[in-house]
């Protein structure tokens, strides 16, 4: 078990790291073996198990066991050590799969379970890595109710917008559109994404599935003419001015409005 302090947006959180299991994968020698490692992670009161895997640098089991007794050897495998010295290497290539799981399993004892924290630190920055699949249900664990926004932003690059203005538009027909218009997430090459919610990342860490609208005024302002468009950084604007509306300033309190809002959130210029 390990303590491990690391800041994350700005502010420093402690770490409790436990490894469970690790495990072979692919052996590699020298050039990188993959284990994958299970382990319990623990902060601000909450915890989960994780999973991940990693390429290290173990060194080459053949070099490892070629500078060994060759008397040794031949007690281990109920084999002459003159058959092992006359042809090391037709040795090796027969039992080649019993001694490199044997040499990783070596390895791990002498130097993972050892000296555990500078192991677990790496697992830990691996699991925090951009690269990892777990990364965002790791960051989940630092998420306090009591936790001050001070950042809100859209997961989406681009949003779809149904029902649109265009310059042909004459004031008695914009009053009598619909006050609100659904957004829909879409990729950046314009495809409408099999989803409807968007996922609103707070202080860059806390993570919410929410509906989103759009005031026809705003749509107006943003001239969204034949539906699609990228209103990534517009939509981000809105957000911040949703919160200081709604008078939202802790995680707790964008909870409270989504709760008591269907989960949904209107943006407004």
């Amino acid at each position: 078990m390990s303590y491990i302090t690391k800041e994350i947006n700005g502010k420093e959180y402690t770490f409790d790291v436990a490894t469970l299991n690790i495990k072979l994968v692919t052996y590699g020698g020298f050039y990188g073996t993959d284990i994958r490692v299970d382990v319990k992670v623990k902060c601000n009161n909450n915890e989960d198990e994780f999973s991940v895997e990693l390429c290290y640098p173990m060194g080459d089991a053949y070099d490892y066991y070629s500078e060994m007794d060759y008397s040794d050897l031949a007690e281990i495998f109920g084999e002459p050590a003159e058959e092992i010295e006359s042809d090391f290497s037709a040795w090796y290539d027969k039992h080649s799969d019993k001694l490199e799981k044997d040499y990783v399993n070596l390895f791990i004892d002498e130097y993972f379970w050892e000296e555990e924290e500078p192991f677990q630190e790496m697992v830990l920055d691996e699991l925090l890595s951009d690269k990892s699949d777990n990364k965002d249900e790791l960051i989940t664990l630092i998420v306090s109710d009591a936790d001050e926004i001070t950042t809100i932003e859209t997961d989406e690059d681009f949003m779809y917008i149904p029902d649109f203005m265009d310059d042909e538009t004459t004031d008695e027909e914009f009053e009598n559109i619909l006050e609100y218009r659904k957004g829909y997430p879409c990729d950046s090459w314009g495809a409408l994404k099999d989803y409807e919610s968007f996922k609103i990342i707070v202080n860059k860490y806390a993570r919410f599935e929410v509906e989103m609208y759009l005031s026809k005024y705003a749509a107006c302002n943003y001239e969204v003419g034949v539906g699609w468009g990228n209103i990534f950084e517009y939509a981000n604007e809105m957000l911040s001015k949703f919160l200081s509306r709604e008078d939202i300033k802790t995680i707790k309190d964008l909870k409270d409005y989504l709760a008591n809002n269907e989960n949904r959130i209107l943006l407004e210029d």
